[in-house]
């Protein structure tokens, strides 16, 4: 029995370890144009999240959904209204425009620029409370636009040993900035003339509004931390690089 026992906790240490998917390509840590490849390695990887990696516990990326937990602190701390955001999705991380990658494997440091031409985010929008005297009661949907978005992203790894050598996140830090930000709310207002010039005067300060959106930036570090470190986790750093 004891035998037994040892050989199945041998079989499932062999067994956690796997290759990359057959369709991720890889890079040779040795040559000059490493960082180039790992960009566009990269790039390609992001591009067939359009689908799920169960087996590397990737979920697909064509349509992220925020947990609820992570905009219930920024719905009560904008503007004086108690507000309420749900069915909050994302759409357009798959689609990135441009990748840039710098791997340090001196302090094992991954620097990653990700511009996108745009990134959607939809949700239901409850809110009620006073804009100085007048009442607000709304229950509507309103649709973001991150015009030309780029994600920064800087993932601190630690080498360890677990019948291989393998990678670990243990820090992640995250910052973004678009060219323009767009709201459009669907029934802000009784009537379509007036809900078309709430919306213009809203767009007037996109860029403003942004900035008060940091609940993007609370889902993101973890989310694409979490995401990384789970892959890390499954395959060894010889599959994940050629010349380690």
């Amino acid at each position: 029995m004891k035998s037994l026992s040892f050989y199945l906790v041998l079989l499932v240490t062999v067994c956690s370890s796997i290759k990359l998917p057959p369709t991720f390509q890889k890079c040779d840590k040795t040559t000059s144009n490493f960082d180039d490849c790992l960009g566009k390695v990269i790039h390609d990887a992001l591009n067939q999240l359009d689908k799920p990696f169960p087996e590397y516990g990737l979920p697909s990326l064509q349509e992220a959904e925020v947990p609820p937990d992570v905009v219930a602190e920024f719905g009560n701390s904008t503007y004086g209204l108690r507000q309420k955001f749900s069915n909050y999705k994302l759409f357009g991380l798959t689609k990135p425009n441009l990748t840039k990658a710098r791997m340090d494997f001196k302090t094992n440091t991954l620097v990653l620029n990700v511009s996108f031409p745009e990134i959607v985010f939809r949700t239901d929008y409850e809110a009620e409370g006073a804009v100085f005297i007048l009442p607000v009661n709304i229950a509507t949907t309103f649709e973001g636009l991150l015009v030309k978005p780029t994600f920064n992203l800087v993932f601190k790894l630690q080498e360890y040993e677990n019948e291989g050598r393998y990678f670990k996140v243990v820090d992640t830090d995250f910052d973004m900035n678009a060219e323009n930000f767009k709201l459009e709310f669907k029934r802000l207002a009784p009537n379509k003339r007036l809900n078309y010039e709430l919306n213009a005067a809203i767009n007037e300060k996109g860029v403003e509004i942004f900035a008060r959106f940091k609940h993007l930036q609370v889902f993101f570090e973890p989310y694409f931390g979490g995401l990384f470190d789970g892959l890390l986790k499954k395959v060894e750093i010889k599959e994940l690089f050629d010349g380690v």
